[in-house]
C-alpha cells in the first residue's frame, strides 16, 4: 500500500481530422479514454475546459464535476482496482456543437465526411485527472505500474434525413448536426497508445494517429501530462 497520494493531470487535444479514404461517408466523431492497470487502485476523473462566454463557469463544461469521487456513500468513497469514477455526463450521443464526456471518455464534436482527402479542423480538448497510491520511497516504479493508455476510438453514424448542418455551410465537415444520427453512432475503429509518463519530465507528444485499413483516415493528437500533486492519502 502505498505512503502518498499522486495526482497526475493529462491534457489531450484533437487537432484535426483527415479523411484519407473512408469508404463511408456520414457523421463521425472521435473519443478518447484515459485507461490504467486493472491491478492498482486509480481514480480518473474526466472534464472539458469551459469555452469563454456568458454563463460560464467553474472551468468545466458538460457537466464534467472533477470534484466528484465516483462514491455516494460518502465524500471521498472506496473505489475497487481500475475502477473510474462516472462523473455527471452529457447525453448518449455527445454534443454535436462541442466537445462533451461520454461513459467517462471525452468526446469530439460530431462532423460530417463527404470526400476523400478531406480535412476536418476540431481543436477539441479533454482533460483528465488521475489519482493514484504511490510508494515515496520508489515513486517512478510506482507510476510506472500504472500502464496509463490512450484508446481512441472512431464513431459513425449514417446521416439520414432529419439530420441538417447548423454552421458554416455544407460539405465543409465544420458545422454541427441536429436529429437522432447524433445518438446512433457506433464504433467502427480503435487504436490504443501506450503513455510512457516520467514523474519528473512529464509528457509531451503531438502526433498522428491512423485508424485501420478499413477505415482509412488519421487525426493529430497532443498530449501532456504532468505530475501536478503529492499529499496524504483519501483514497482507500
Amino acid at each position: 500500500m502505498g505512503d502518498l497520494q499522486a495526482t497526475i493531470e493529462f491534457v489531450v487535444e484533437l487537432h484535426k481530422f483527415f479523411n484519407v479514404d473512408l469508404f463511408q461517408r456520414g457523421l463521425y466523431q472521435v473519443r478518447c479514454g484515459l485507461r490504467v492497470s486493472p491491478r492498482l487502485l486509480v481514480q480518473v476523473e474526466t472534464s472539458i475546459p469551459e469555452a469563454s462566454g456568458p454563463g460560464k463557469q467553474n472551468g468545466h463544461a458538460n457537466g464534467a464535476n472533477a470534484t466528484d469521487h465516483g462514491s455516494s456513500d460518502s465524500e471521498r468513497g472506496e473505489l475497487s482496482p481500475g475502477e473510474v469514477p462516472r462523473l455527471h455526463e452529457s447525453p448518449p450521443g455527445g454534443s454535436c456543437s462541442s466537445a462533451s464526456v461520454i461513459n467517462g471518455s471525452g468526446a469530439s464534436r460530431i462532423f460530417q465526411i463527404l470526400y476523400r482527402n478531406e480535412e476536418v479542423p476540431l481543436r477539441d480538448i479533454i482533460h483528465f485527472r488521475s489519482h493514484l497510491l504511490v510508494d515515496s520511497r520508489h515513486l517512478k516504479e510506482s507510476i510506472e505500474r500504472a500502464e496509463f493508455s490512450l484508446q481512441l476510438e472512431l464513431w459513425f453514424g449514417e446521416q439520414n434525413g432529419s439530420s441538417s448542418l447548423n454552421g458554416n455551410g455544407g460539405g465543409s465537415g465544420m458545422g454541427s448536426f441536429s436529429g437522432p444520427a447524433s445518438s446512433a453512432l457506433t464504433l467502427a475503429s480503435t487504436r490504443n497508445l501506450q503513455l510512457n509518463f516520467h514523474p519528473g519530465r512529464g509528457l509531451h507528444y503531438h502526433l498522428p494517429v491512423l485508424f485501420d485499413y478499413f477505415h482509412l483516415a488519421a487525426i493529430s493528437v497532443g498530449i501532456h501530462a504532468s505530475l501536478v500533486a503529492l499529499h496524504q492519502p483519501y483514497i482507500k
